[in-house]
């Protein structure tokens, strides 16, 4: 290249304070609750499977899933399928469709855990997630977009639910979800 390289010392994301209000507590709730409101193409194969694995790791837990596409039936379906092939039952699954940013911000309570999708990171998700103080675990892959998480997290002072490996992100996962006071 003819352009010199520069290297940010901070990373490339902002988020305003003053978007969103202070959400009250998340509720305490028998099952722990993992959560994603990423668009459904980020929703990879990989991403399904690697989902999965953490539900497994964690049986008394269950998934919920938000995105425009999900007013859809054929679209829930399709998922329902996806994880019931990885041993996921459609009973730990929910499926939420559009709202407003506000009512979306709100939602964050219905969860405990954001799981971040691979190889395509969230970015604005991943920031609102946080915002709501709902823990993001994400793996850090190779690229801008496999690593948006990893820079989100790292930068925010949580490098520890940032997963170098699928291992690591469902070993990240179970100890976050193992800590229910931590959550709380």
């Amino acid at each position: 290249y003819r352009e010199s390289i520069l290297r940010l010392q901070r990373f490339s994301f902002c988020y305003p304070a003053d978007l969103h209000p202070v959400l009250p507590p998340r509720p305490r709730r028998e099952r722990l609750v993992f959560g994603s409101f990423n668009n459904t193409p980020k929703l990879t194969p990989t991403t399904v499977r690697l989902w999965a694995a953490v539900l497994r790791a964690v049986p008394a837990s269950d998934l919920l899933l938000k995105s425009a596409s999900f007013e859809d039936a054929g679209c829930r379906s399709r998922y329902q399928r996806l994880f019931a092939a990885e041993g996921i039952a459609a009973e730990r699954l929910a499926f939420r469709g559009i709202s407003t940013l506000g009512r979306m911000m709100e939602e964050y309570r219905d969860i405990d855990i954001a799981l971040d999708p691979t190889p395509f990171n969230g970015g604005t998700t991943t920031l609102q997630a946080l915002w709501a103080a709902t823990p993001v675990v994400s793996l850090s892959g190779q690229g801008f977009f496999a690593r948006m998480g990893a820079s989100i997290l790292t930068h925010l002072g949580r490098p520890e639910w940032v997963a170098q490996s699928p291992e690591d992100f469902v070993a990240i996962a179970t100890r976050l979800a193992s800590d229910r006071e931590v959550l709380a």
